[in-house]
């Protein structure tokens, strides 16, 4: 089969017309009222399933990233514990 410049331009034309194509499709939203609410939430860690049947109240931050994260979510208040290593620092970050 010969590939020629015209036929990888027509390819490529299609492609990026499908791309294209593919963002004016309808968007799934979601009912924003139930978020607030809570729910049951279950998934698997380390291959054992986990249920949490409230949202969490307080959060404990074992690593470096987790606190500074918690805090740009506007979870800060939330987070109890952090490494000793980052006391200082989440202090800065939450203040």
């Amino acid at each position: 089969m010969k590939h020629t410049r015209a036929t990888t331009f027509y390819v490529s034309l299609a492609l990026a017309g499908l791309v294209a194509l593919t963002g004016c499709g309808q968007s799934v939203t979601e009912n924003t009222a139930q978020s607030s609410q809570s729910q049951n939430v279950s998934l698997e860690n380390c291959g054992e399933p986990v249920d949490f049947a409230t949202n969490p109240e307080r959060i404990v931050a074992l690593n470096p990233g987790q606190a500074d994260l918690m805090a740009r979510l506007g979870a800060g208040d939330k987070v109890i514990g952090v490494a000793p290593d980052q006391r200082q620092r989440t202090a800065r970050v939450t203040d």
